[in-house]
């Protein structure tokens, strides 16, 4: 997946890229639909996703949908010039050889209505439930109709409907879509509350006023217990588009998974029926769906670049009345591989935690960016990737606070588990990329974001994808965990604190000779200063020009052979 972001905050690039409108903020569903039934898939993994080109889709379209075919001997490709007429019809295309634009464009030149591009074969990472967004290149502005990308499962079906006789595709927009349940997908026992921010959207596309709508929620729980939530509405204008809170709801069946399945009076198809699920587990805070999604998520090596080759990514963790002690956080790389370098200290990936209300005051402080945050780091830990590490195999890193205690949480607190990686050190400019899943509903209900993303600027998270970083409290059984390759307390002084004008770091190494890099982190979480010292020998003071940064908390990240180790610091003027 590449760098698509969404919620409040937008990343100018990709709305550029974007003139038309493209699917990608579109919630239909893909209907195919046969003399012998119907089948519908959603957006997401097994199902299709979305163009940042073309026309977003504003009304339900239904066409005859047809492999189509280019001139040239290169079949569905769809490459160069099309001979046969597509006028009024879906056209199916295959992924390959040209730009996903591209074949648009030429199926838009022979009258085709619409798009559908169908994964290939070319990628065995690539399972037969993946998908992927389609950004465009050649031809992009020209493309005026909507486009999908659908996986090779789905396309598979498609291609068997069609050589069985006509089949008709519909591009049908839901009545209601957007499932929301919990601030995080997984909650521990002990953490449960009772949640009150159990909603769906709900749109009136009848073309005119209606009168007591009732939207209701069944939640499934383990077991055969279902448990059912009603909200009347007494008048939704149309075209209205709704978000409709259900009454409160506490989970009381114990540790698995519950889904919510949304349904209401007024549209009874099975596109009306939305379902959202979230998971009790015995120790884990979860942003993701617990299910990995294969090959990660990550931005371009270019915009990696263009960010100072600094990323970090959070999940947001709530408490109830329950104080927690947080031991490990759990995440997977997919690229480690082709990121690794053989430079001591260069591998790393820093954990921090996050305080979302420092000051003690009852409101959260993350609004526009991790600056809010101001003082509210209270945990780290780290890992140094060996390069070894299965793809999207995920491990478990302890983390303590600052004095290298357990890492404690207050009760009705709300915290960030974070994970970023600087790759100042390791020079090559290629970014990493984490482990997710595929997307889970939150929305702004408190004013916070679930899954903050710094990358040069804050946005709410990535489209499409849930990073895994994982929050492990007390009890957890790590099995296969990770030590931390941490620097010992005795081999570092940072000095003066508070600081002025300069930041100085004394480093007492076992091994001279080896390359050493020192941050200063904001609480952005961007770092601000960064000194790489290239054969490093003991006595060597490394100096951070501190003069021209604003007075407030800051953080220093040093990274060796022997271990890394972050120290909280202030500036004062």
């Amino acid at each position: 997946m590449g760098l698509l972001l969404t919620g409040m905050l937008q990343f100018a690039a990709v709305q550029s890229a974007n003139a038309q409108g493209g699917t990608e903020n579109d919630n239909f569903l893909l209907q195919m639909n046969t003399s012998t039934g119907s089948q519908t898939w959603g957006k997401g993994t097994c199902g299709w996703n979305y163009s940042l080109f073309g026309a977003s889709v504003t009304e339900d379209l239904c066409a005859e949908i047809v492999w189509a075919y280019d001139g040239t001997g290169n079949d569905s490709l769809l490459c160069d010039p099309v001979t046969m007429d597509l006028t009024g019809k879906i056209a199916l295309i295959r992924r390959g050889v040209c730009g996903f634009s591209l074949k648009a464009y030429r199926a838009q030149q022979a009258g085709a209505i619409a798009v559908v591009i169908i994964n290939h074969y070319a990628n065995a990472a690539e399972d037969g439930c993946y998908v992927t967004g389609m950004s465009g290149l050649d031809s992009a502005a020209a493309v005026v109709i909507p486009a999908i990308f659908v996986c090779r499962d789905v396309g598979e079906v498609l291609d068997a409907a069609i050589k069985a006789g006509t089949t008709e595709a519909c591009f049908s927009l839901p009545r209601m879509y957007e499932p929301y349940t919990a601030y995080h997908y997984a909650t521990p026992a002990e953490q449960v509350d009772s949640f009150t921010n159990i909603a769906v959207r709900y749109v009136n596309r009848s073309g005119f006023d209606q009168t007591n709508v009732v939207v209701k929620v069944d939640i499934r729980e383990p077991g055969t217990t279902i448990t059912s939530l009603v909200m009347p509405i007494d008048v939704v204008a149309a075209d209205q588009d709704t978000l409709v809170m259900m009454p409160g709801y506490l989970a009381t069946a114990g540790i698995g998974k519950y889904d919510a399945v949304f349904s209401n009076n007024k549209y009874t198809e099975p596109r009306d029926t939305v379902i959202g699920s979230f998971e009790v587990t015995e120790f884990t805070y979860a942003t993701d769906n617990l299910v990995i999604d294969p090959l990660g998520v990550g931005p371009s090596n270019q915009q990696f670049i263009d960010a100072n080759f600094f990323i970090q990514s959070g999940g947001l963790c709530t408490t109830n009345d329950n104080p927690a002690v947080a031991t490990y956080v759990t995440f997977g790389l997919s690229n480690v591989d082709s990121v690794w370098v053989p430079e001591p200290g260069a591998n790393v990936i820093g954990i921090t935690i996050y305080n979302a209300d420092a000051d003690s005051d009852g409101v959260f402080d993350l609004n526009t960016s991790w600056d809010d945050l101001a003082a509210g780091q209270i945990g780290f830990g780290s890992y140094e990737f060996t390069g070894n590490e299965g793809v999207d195999s995920l491990f478990s890193v302890p983390v303590t606070d600052f004095n290298g205690n357990p890492l404690n949480l207050d009760a009705n607190g709300a915290y960030y588990v974070s994970l970023f990686y600087d790759g100042n050190l390791a020079g090559t400019g290629r970014a990493v990329r984490f482990s997710n899943t595929t997307d889970v509903n939150y929305f702004d209900y408190v004013g916070l974001l679930s899954t903050p993303l710094y990358l040069g600027s804050m946005f709410s998270g990535w489209s499409g994808a849930m990073v895994i970083q994982r929050l492990e409290l007390e009890g957890f059984n790590p099995g296969s965990s990770v030590k931390p390759n941490l620097l010992a307390d005795a081999k570092i002084s940072v000095s003066p604190n508070p600081a002025v004008d300069q930041v100085r770091v004394d480093l007492n190494l076992d091994q001279e000779g080896q390359n050493v890099a020192v941050s200063l982190l904001d609480f952005t979480g961007q770092s601000v200063r960064t000194q790489v010292v290239k054969n490093f020998t003991n006595g060597t003071q490394i100096t951070l020009n501190a003069s021209d940064l604003p007075s407030g908390s800051y953080v220093v990240w040093v990274r060796t052979a022997e271990g890394s180790t972050m120290k909280k610091i202030m500036i004062c003027h």
